[in-house]
């Protein structure tokens, strides 16, 4: 079983048994395919329950030893940890931690496609769904939230934001046992600027070769004119009108 799986199993029991708790995992895309990754993992105050319980020490260590940044969560009577590193590549988020190896990005071209089945089993949706009623009057929550640097050509989010930039699935509400899927197109800004400037560079360099070539055809004498100098010459000479002596 996948250590996300048994940490959200964790979550729901201790929602259940005595309180609730926050699951917030935010992935911020960057037009070079590498993401700002943030993940937030807390549990209500009043629970008699250890957060280690939910995040074993041994995860926090990992995350410290591959260069992620740990922070104290306190908010609204919740206390956790809050784990973070920019310009992460899919492969490192893969490396770091079980809890995305699921996640898998493909790309063709400049349209990438994220498939992240964290829960493997429909009936593991239906068992986290249960308690939805609780983390609504608590104000508990468990989702995953992806922003992209433009709309997404397919999604099957639970919501989605009002520039069409930012995705969130309800993991207490969400019922696809195929997981989460996203469908969105990176145009890298400056790839796009360094073939532009490779292209201006050329456009001048064929520029300046043209007019170095015109301007070489200019003083270069025509053939016509180099007789006429020829011709100028030799009369020089031997002037007309003066004969030979004998």
């Amino acid at each position: 079983m996948k250590r996300f799986k048994v940490i959200l199993f964790s979550f729901i029991c201790i929602l259940a048994l005595s309180g609730c708790v926050r699951y917030d995992a935010t992935l911020k895309f960057k037009t070079n395919g590498k993401m700002d990754v943030s993940v937030c993992y807390a549990i209500l105050d009043m629970s008699d329950h250890d957060l280690d319980e939910v995040v074993p020490d041994e995860q926090i260590n990992e995350y410290k030893e591959n260069g992620w940044k740990i922070e104290e969560y306190r908010d609204g009577g919740y206390s956790g940890y809050i784990v973070r590193k920019d310009n992460v590549s899919v492969s490192e988020l893969n490396g770091v931690s079980d809890e995305f190896r699921s996640l898998k990005l493909t790309r063709e071209g400049i349209d990438y496609t994220l498939d992240w089945d964290i829960l493997d089993e429909k009936n593991d949706y239906n068992l986290a769904s249960l308690y939805s009623s609780c983390v609504k009057v608590s104000g508990a929550q468990m989702r995953v939230k992806i922003t992209l640097p433009a709309e997404a050509l397919d999604d099957n989010a639970t919501h989605v934001s009002r520039d069409g930039k930012t995705y969130e699935w309800d993991l207490l509400n969400f019922d696809d046992p195929d997981g989460i899927y996203l469908k969105f197109r990176l145009i890298d800004i400056k790839l796009v600027a360094a073939g532009v400037a490779l292209l201006i560079a050329l456009i001048i360099a064929e520029i300046a070769i043209f007019k170095a070539i015109k301007k070489r055809k200019k003083s270069k004498p025509s053939g016509k004119s180099s007789g006429k100098n020829l011709i100028g010459s030799l009369k020089a000479l031997n002037p007309i009108g003066k004969s030979k002596k004998k």
